[in-house]
């Protein structure tokens, strides 16, 4: 019978296995035959072939007759060099190939000058940092700088081992400031204090603050013949000693590998050094940290990835179901949606990636406050079971308007704002349409440090969209108008909004964007599960830390330490006498809050009188005595009942006793000095005494026939008038009341 019995148990968990399976797979509703589907499918096909286009232009790198100079000398091309360092299976992630594209006026950079991705070498994901000498003669732009600025930080924060003169036309613009090129070597001194392995391999000539480079790597390997490292050049030596010098002798191979001993390794030619870079990188003894579970089996989406294009389109007005992008992106297209019936305008769950746990948060509307909470509800939820976070942004904003504000958009908007930012999980973001506004920062843009950014390519980013910008400037226009008695037309309205519209478009398109490294590439959006998949894993090379203990609102803690007035706690006292609520959630709120206050100097004596606190509830508005021995006779046993734990909670926190069954009275009366001599009270002292009158209503027999036990819900007399039942939403509606309790 046992065994019956668990092959039984076996089989219904089988069953249970394959049906939540289905439960969780996304279906697709998608009519691939629509017209709609069909104008969608070729917009975004035209803009994707563009970028194609546009890509393999840039791959070519600088003109060809710098090319066919370089490979003259024997030298690999910077993209040879890549593939030839790189293992035989090895994807290359590259970052921002758009970057300083149209950025610069008569002057093409193609990739800003400088390829930087991140690729498998010996097995280890690596960040490669390659400078492109057929672009300029590999001198930096500020682009440049930018751009090897994000490749260390990619490589810094992804804990990723990398291997990697300024354009003195521009150099104020690349020399002094603090994003500018210094700030290389300042990354490399960190990293390296990290434990971040660095490799560099010069082929060719590093001068001035770029023999900086080879010397603070790790190691480093130079070609003979070809590379060099110095500090000043032979026409610099030559204007500043009249030393006549070779740049082999002044700074070679031969010189660095024997005299001088800068460089580590000495190499033949541009494969021996990639050879020799590949060796370095397999002695680093480096171990690949595990954070999360990862599937081993990796089940592909159930529908074909390049439906993307017939559902997303280029018409950003034109609404479509985010779930239907999501099901072509993760495996198995399964995905277990988090509240999926609250807040519908924001999508929300967990799913698998090439095995790697995410928590997706997806934009299906304009943002709501239900849709702002629940945001940071999950948010906050794969913060603390350390799961990376997906963003797929599409925002138009924030609800706006009368009904909103009242609603309290701004706060719960706020709430939103700071759970991203306060996530200390892995968040990549994905642009796949609009991004404008505040709901940029609440769908993790750049300013909240992805740790990766992409957008595709019909996406638009901006403070808002250019015919709402042309609005605002045509009310004000108009306006102004008419208060100095001009006459306002059609025409001119549409003279006005014209270049508004127009520039809002262009300044706000992906290549504009992405020219300008605000993110770290222009991705196919048939591409966006591998570039997704590369992403975690080279995410997860760093450890995941601690979050910081949060509520599930955001800032209650110091909200809560602002100034409350003895009228004000008067208030309360009759507020929670007077309305029917349960008290042992208040009390868990109250009591967790004060705990978790910032840090007050521990003294061995340190205590509260607990007479002295509810001094103030003893006394009405305008001062006179009341009546109320509930508050004076510190004998009554029911009342030492509900406050023992709680003065137990905050006397070991403060350095006092601990409070027993047989020592409370004493810890209550005698143990306890005045308030001032404890430190930090005019901090906490309004809280601790919230938290002491709660405490003292539960399961407290008074006066006022109060009757109440902790888990149940305080009893109203009846002669009392105006008795209701509140809630948590209505508790917040109390103007008076809304420092003490939020929840």
């Amino acid at each position: 019978m046992l065994r019956k019995g668990n092959l039984f148990v076996r089989n219904l968990r089988n069953i249970t296995r394959m049906f939540h399976d289905e439960a969780i797979t996304i279906g697709s509703e998608q009519d691939t035959k629509s017209p709609e589907y069909q104008e969608n499918y070729v917009q975004m096909k035209c803009l994707v072939d563009k970028l194609k286009k546009t890509v393999e232009k840039i791959v070519e790198g600088g003109e060809y007759k710098a090319r066919e100079r370089h490979v003259k000398k024997g030298k690999l091309l910077p993209r040879e060099r890549i593939n030839t360092l790189l293992d035989a299976t090895s994807p290359f992630l590259e970052f921002s190939q758009l970057a300083g594209f149209e950025l610069y006026d008569n002057e093409e950079v193609p990739a800003g000058g400088i390829i930087t991705g991140i690729g498998r070498v010996e097995g280890t994901e690596c960040v490669i940092i390659a400078n492109d000498p057929t672009v300029k003669g590999g001198t930096y732009y500020p682009i440049t700088v930018k751009k090897q600025l994000r490749a260390q930080e990619i490589a810094e924060e992804n804990h990723l081992p990398y291997s990697g003169g300024a354009n003195l036309s521009r150099q104020d613009e690349v020399f002094a400031d603090k994003m500018h090129f210094g700030r290389s070597f300042y990354n490399q001194a960190i990293m390296s204090s990290n434990g971040i392995a660095q490799i560099a391999v010069v082929m060719g000539s590093c001068t001035a603050g770029g023999a900086y480079v080879p010397a603070m790597a790790d190691e480093n390997i130079i070609v003979g013949n070809q590379g060099t490292i110095f500090l000043a050049g032979p026409p610099l030596v030559k204007a500043s000693t009249g030393e006549d010098v070779t740049a082999e002798d002044l700074g070679g191979a031969t010189l660095h590998c024997r005299t001088s001993g800068v460089t580590d390794h000495y190499a033949v030619d541009d494969t021996h050094a990639l050879y020799l870079a590949r060796q370095v990188v397999k002695d680093l003894n480096r171990q690949r940290p595990m954070h999360v579970n990862v599937d081993k089996q990796v089940d592909i989406p159930l529908f074909p990835v390049d439906e993307i294009y017939g559902i997303v389109g280029t018409n950003l007005k034109r609404p479509y179901d985010v779930r239907e992008v999501i099901a072509r992106i993760v495996d198995g297209s399964r995905f277990r949606e988090f509240k999926a019936q609250y807040g519908e305008t924001l999508v929300t769950g967990f799913a698998k990636i090439y095995g790697y746990p995410v928590g997706i948060v997806a934009n299906n509307g304009v943002l709501f406050s239900q849709s702002a909470l629940k945001g940071t509800h999950f948010v906050q939820l794969c913060a603390q079971r350390k799961i990376p976070l997906i963003f797929l942004q599409n925002i138009t904003g924030f609800m706006v308007g009368k009904d909103a504000e009242a609603g309290g958009i701004a706060k719960n908007g706020a709430k939103l704002v700071t759970a991203v930012a306060c996530a200390r999980v892995p968040k990549i973001t994905v642009m796949i349409g609009g991004s404008y506004g505040a709901g940029n920062f609440g769908m993790c843009g750049r300013a909240y440090s992805p740790r990766f950014l992409y957008m595709w390519p019909n996406a638009k980013i901006s403070v808002m969209g250019g015919e709402q910008a042309a609005d605002v400037f045509v009310q004000i226009t108009k306006q102004k108008c008419i208060r100095d008695g001009k006459q306002w037309t059609v025409e001119e309205e549409e003279k006005l909004k014209r270049p508004i519209v127009e520039n809002f478009e262009r300044q706000g398109s992906a290549y504009y964007a992405s020219a300008r490294l605000w993110d770290d590439g222009v991705i196919n959006p048939v591409d966006t599960r591998v570039v997704l998949g590369l992403s975690l894993s080279a995410a997860l090379n760093a450890p995941i830390p601690e979050n910081v203990a949060m509520d599930r609102v955001q800032g209650e803690k110091e909200s809560l330490s602002a100034a409350i007035t003895d009228d004000e706690l008067f208030y309360t006292y009759h507020l929670v006498n007077n309305l029917n609520f349960k008290v042992e959630n208040l009390l868990l709120h109250c009591i967790l809050l004060f705990t978790e206050r910032r840090n007050i100097s521990k003294e061995p004596q340190s205590g509260f009188k607990f007479n002295r606190i509810l001094t103030v509830f003893t006394k009405t508005p305008g001062g006179q005595e009341k009546n109320d021995t509930r508050f004076h006779d510190s004998n009554d046993a029911s009342k030492l009942n509900n406050v023992t734990t709680l003065i137990s909670l905050i006397t070991k926190r403060l350095g006092g006793p601990a409070v027993t069954k047989a020592n409370r009275k004493t810890v209550v009366n005698t143990v306890e000095p005045a308030h001032e001599d404890i430190a930090g009270w005019s901090e906490c002292s309004a809280l601790a005494k919230v938290v002491l009158l709660c405490c003292s209503t539960v399961g407290s027999k008074s006066s006022r026939g109060v009757n109440a036990s902790a888990g149940k819900e305080v009893r109203v007399p009846t002669k009392m008038k105006n008795c209701r039942t509140i809630s948590q939403t209505d508790l917040l509606s109390h103007k008076k009341t809304a420092l003490q309790y939020r929840y």
